[in-house]
């Protein structure tokens, strides 16, 4: 069989030329700010068959009092981790 490379180590500073300002996809209730994130995508993995699905994972860097609206990435898994946050700021 034949050896391919695969990436397993994505670095934030690779990732910065990547990274985009988040959209926002839905209506803020009044007090809410308008202020959004940036994101960096460091993997992508397309799907294995029909049934198991691709995945992404990077980063996402959010201001104080900023929102994560949902975007649609189709059939595919996001993967993210919390790295720091202010303490109760963090909402799922």
């Amino acid at each position: 069989s034949k050896a391919s490379k695969m990436k397993i180590i994505c670095r934030s500073k690779a990732m910065k030329k990547t990274e985009r300002e988040l959209p926002i996809t839905a209506d803020r209730d009044p007090g809410e700010e308008d202020l959004v994130g940036v994101a960096a995508q460091g993997f992508l993995m397309n799907p294995m068959s029909p049934v198991i699905p691709g995945w992404i994972s990077g980063y996402v860097t959010l201001p104080p009092r900023a929102i994560k609206d949902a975007e649609g990435v189709g059939y595919c898994s996001q993967v993210f981790f919390v790295a720091e946050c202010q303490p109760g700021s963090f909402e799922v």
